[in-house]
């Protein structure tokens, strides 16, 4: 923008009327902000999309029911099924 020096009324009044003139969609850097904009938008729907769709399908999941299944195996040895280190049988003098 060029430096415009406004010392009258009246240079504010010329000011205003040439900007009331211009079309500002048609500047480049309007058009470039609008897209990041759209942009931006496009991104945070498909995202909260995904999100939705996610807790949806963990809600689908944890309301299933569970399914108990038997397992059948051969009993555990006699005591807790764990083997204590023996005692040293040297013995020190």
């Amino acid at each position: 923008m060029a430096d415009v020096q406004l010392k009258t009324p009246g240079d504010v009044h010329a000011y205003v009327q040439s900007l009331a003139g211009r079309r500002v969609e048609d500047d480049p850097s309007v058009k470039a902000w609008r897209l990041a904009k759209q942009s931006s938008y496009l991104y945070v729907l498909v995202v909260s999309f995904l999100l939705y769709f996610l807790v949806d399908v963990i809600n689908e999941t944890l309301s299933l029911p569970a399914v108990d299944f038997p397992v059948v195996m051969k009993p555990a040895p006699a005591g807790d099924g764990f083997q204590r280190p023996q005692a040293n049988s040297v013995r020190r003098r």
